[in-house]
């Protein structure tokens, strides 16, 4: 499965080319919630700005969550980790997908989708419409 992640840059530490972990929560069970597995791509996008890279995921968690706490304890290993502003952003939410990649590459030319994401951090890339609107018609895999 191909997927977008829309990063905002205050909850990034360096660039999205050395991007090793995800981390969405929500307060509903919306994607990236149980919709990604190992192997599948991941396409790195700035918020208001274009796709710049693309990574693997080597393993990713879905959980509902009590406390942000149990979130950022999946987190430990990871720049994130440390990122309090982030933390203190999901606090109140249930629903979280701990997304770590590999195999993170700059993308030689940015792509700049023909549509927007409608306030979702994460866009599941599952039928060929979305794909050609998000990455083009000559890069959808």
């Amino acid at each position: 499965m191909l997927h977008v992640a829309i990063q905002r840059p205050e909850w990034t530490i360096g660039d999205l080319y050395s991007k090793d972990v995800l981390c969405r929560c929500s307060i509903r069970a919306i994607p990236p919630f149980d919709r990604v597995e190992p192997g599948d791509t991941v396409f790195l996008k700035w918020s208001g700005g274009p796709i710049v890279a693309r990574g693997r995921v080597r393993d990713s968690t879905s959980i509902e969550y009590d406390s942000v706490e149990e979130v950022r304890e999946l987190c430990k290993t990871y720049p994130l980790y440390e990122l309090e502003e982030f933390w203190k952003a999901m606090r109140g939410r249930r629903y979280a997908t701990v997304v770590e990649l590999q195999d993170v590459e700059k993308l030689e030319r940015p792509i700049i989708p023909k549509t927007r994401s409608a306030g979702s951090g994460w866009i599941v890339l599952d039928t060929s419409e979305k794909q050609e609107l998000w990455l083009g018609p000559s890069r959808q895999a």
